[in-house]
């Protein structure tokens, strides 16, 4: 007999796809308060499309990138989205089933290719680079771009979501990939973390794209302002952001690598990227501090390995950098997202321990007499929170690389009653207040200050609802960021299911 783990964890949530964009913007039902001040746009990117007539993905990261727009004007609120017109869309459109192998899934045979052209295909060592820009969006200088994890992004249309120009660093920059979380510092200079392979080895790199608009195109302009070796000659350490203070970068390497060798295998056989990923469960984490000024590292500091995707914050203390992270115990959080997984959780007593992150503060005492374990500076870390979460945010544009007090997130737990709870952080009390609404999931919660905002927690929270049993639905909900309570929502009734996001991006008004 069957036994149901986590009876309030609806997994069909993750593979729901969207069977038509929305196009024109529609109009939602609003209940409570919109404030009057909140003029802008929220847009999100995340999987949207995961079958295609029988053929379907095998991981939540396969699935096609979909934009969603929440526009806000005077208390109107409307939504859209679209699909990224990518190559990888395109082919699959094309072909009607999935035929480009991706992060966990194996593609099926083009029909469109003659067996000669797969052949032969074999043999090329032209590096095809997957642009299904499906992790988020950003902002460089005054145009929109949705990003992933390839070295590739697409400048996306902010009224209508239309896939305008493609951009490709592993071409201009010579890199192999990108960072999806780059940085924004007050005047507008970008920062990404990138990684390239070349006969010296394998190389980290701080890439800068300078906001001078008068000079022509940030890309054109960007530059390489740190380059750092790997630790591990053949195994690149995966990072998906890094963190940035007034005076420093910090890398942080984990020991979750892409084994080089299999990547080069990959160009033969159709072999997904996860398969090329491995945990080296008895390494350490190295942080690497970086002197922003002259690009060079000065100093390091290892801790006991943990898993991890994303940095909360991080600040100068006096000679010490503080930075905060999610941590995972291991890189099986990966495995969470492969639908057989999902599908089977219920049977599963496990599945919840894959996704058991939790806030840690690690100190690092820059140039001080630091005791040594085989001549490492080791660091131990400090839970600052005992809530399950990932997917943090803060109020980015004045706290980022600052010392701060709250964080925002996504709670992270398949036993309790609302399973996608939002959680709000004080980090100096150790404190947290939660949302949550039964059947309810909420994208990742994005912080807009008030125009008059005296506090760090002045303003609002933005997030995306769906419901497990309402496919055709999705809510865009407020909350007063101060109390954590809800103010107002808008629902919008749909024509089509509407999938989870990932990540995304506030842009206000230019008037507002």
């Amino acid at each position: 007999m069957a036994t149901n783990y986590w009876t309030k964890f609806d997994e069909s949530t993750y593979h729901r796809s969207c069977r038509e964009e929305i196009i024109n913007p529609i109009h939602g039902k609003v209940s409570g308060t919109i404030p009057k001040w909140l003029n802008g746009t929220l847009i999100r990117n995340g999987p949207g499309l995961f079958e295609i007539n029988k053929s379907r993905v095998s991981h939540w990261f396969d699935g096609m990138a979909l934009l969603h727009r929440f526009e806000i004007n005077d208390g109107v609120v409307t939504y859209q989205c679209r699909f990224i017109q990518s190559d990888v869309y395109k082919k699959n459109t094309i072909a009607n089933r999935i035929v480009v192998t991706d992060f966990g899934t194996v593609a099926v045979p083009d029909p469109c290719e003659t067996i000669f052209h797969r052949i032969s295909s074999k043999f090329r060592f032209k590096r095809e680079v997957n642009d299904n820009t499906v992790v988020t969006v950003y902002p460089f200088g005054d145009e929109i771009y949705a990003i992933t994890e390839t070295g590739v992004m697409y400048k996306v249309g902010n009224k209508n979501l239309e896939t305008k120009t493609k951009v490709d660093f592993t071409k201009s920059l010579g890199i192999v990939t990108h960072s999806s979380h780059p940085h924004i510092t007050e005047d507008g200079t970008m920062y990404n973390l990138a990684l390239s392979f070349s006969i010296k080895g394998l190389v980290y790199h701080i890439v800068c794209f300078p906001n001078t608009p008068q000079e022509g195109s940030m890309f054109d302009k960007a530059y390489i302002v740190a380059n750092i070796p790997a630790r591990w000659t053949l195994y690149p350490s995966y990072m998906h952001t890094f963190g940035i203070t007034e005076n420093y970068f910090i890398l942080i390497e984990q020991p979750m690598c892409l084994t080089v060798p299999k990547k080069i295998l990959r160009m033969f056989l159709h072999t997904p990227s996860h398969k090329f990923m491995r945990w080296y469960n008895n390494e350490m984490c190295r942080f690497i501090v970086i002197n922003r000024k002259t690009g060079q590292p000065v100093d390091e500091f290892y801790s006991p390995g943990f898993c991890y995707f994303h940095i909360i914050n991080q600040y100068e203390d006096s000679n010490r950098v503080v930075i905060d992270v999610c941590t995972f115990k291991d890189a099986s959080v990966l495995d969470k997202y492969y639908f057989d997984a999902m599908k089977n959780a219920q049977n599963n007593p496990d599945y919840s321990d894959m996704i058991r992150g939790a806030p840690h503060r690690f100190i690092l005492p820059i140039a001080e007499n630091w005791p040594r374990e085989n001549r490492r500076k080791i660091v131990v870390s400090e839970q600052i929170s005992d809530v399950i979460c990932d997917m943090p945010t803060i109020y980015y544009d004045k706290f980022v690389g600052k010392d701060y007090r709250y964080f925002y997130a996504m709670k992270l737990c398949t036993v309790t009653v609302c399973p996608g709870a939002l959680i709000k952080v004080d980090v100096k009390n150790k404190t947290s207040k939660s949302w949550c609404e039964e059947g309810a999931y909420p994208s990742e919660p994005i912080f807009v200050p008030s125009p008059d905002a005296q506090d760090e927690d002045d303003g609002v929270i933005l997030s995306s609802l769906i419901y497990g049993k309402n496919e055709n639905c999705v809510i865009l909900l407020v909350l007063d960021a101060k109390s954590f309570e809800e103010i107002g929502r808008v629902k919008f009734e749909t024509s089509s299911p509407v999938p989870r996001s990932a990540h995304g991006w506030y842009f206000p008004s230019r008037s507002s």
